[in-house]
């Protein structure tokens, strides 16, 4: 039985601004593919480029892969400091491919100015508890989308899965 991959990110900003020299178009700044139990916390993602950025953005993008975004701190934990996501046209993406049994959490998380929050695609048991959602939208993000308003969260043949207490 294969374990869990041990890698983590602790209050780390993943962040993307003005001064984005546009060599290389952006589509993501997490891109995980086929690995299990990488752990973000605590971490800031942004996207405020004006150039060189593709319409179809990702703060975080999972293909066949499990992860989770929680709260973070730094020992001796006082106070703890949620994930936020700011500016995506996908926040974060989760792409099941291939039977994959991996799956996701997001736990404490806030969004704030993303065309969609959490996009889930074809993966069971993912949990999105005690989120907080600022939906934002911009003409020209995330291609011609259907909905002008944006949404929280947008689930697509998945099962089993728990959605609680979030705003």
């Amino acid at each position: 039985e294969p374990c869990n991959n041990l890698s983590s990110f602790k209050l780390c900003n993943f962040s993307l601004d003005e001064n984005y020299i546009d060599h290389t178009m952006f589509f993501k700044h997490i891109d995980l593919h086929g690995v299990n139990g990488i752990g973000f916390y605590g971490c800031n993602f942004s996207l405020a480029a004006t150039s060189g950025v593709s319409p179809w953005n990702n703060g975080i993008a999972s293909y066949s892969s499990g992860f989770k975004v929680d709260e973070g701190c730094m020992p001796p934990c006082f106070s703890y400091e949620p994930s936020t996501f700011e500016g995506f046209c996908r926040a974060v993406s989760a792409h099941g491919y291939l039977g994959t049994t991996y799956t996701f959490e997001i736990n404490k998380a806030e969004f704030a100015n993303n065309t969609i929050g959490v996009y889930v695609n074809d993966v069971d048991y993912g949990v999105i508890t005690d989120c907080d959602f600022e939906i934002g939208h911009e003409n020209g993000t995330c291609g011609d989308c259907s909905n002008p308003y944006g949404i929280g969260i947008d689930m697509q043949k998945s099962n089993g899965f728990a959605i609680e207490n979030n705003d």
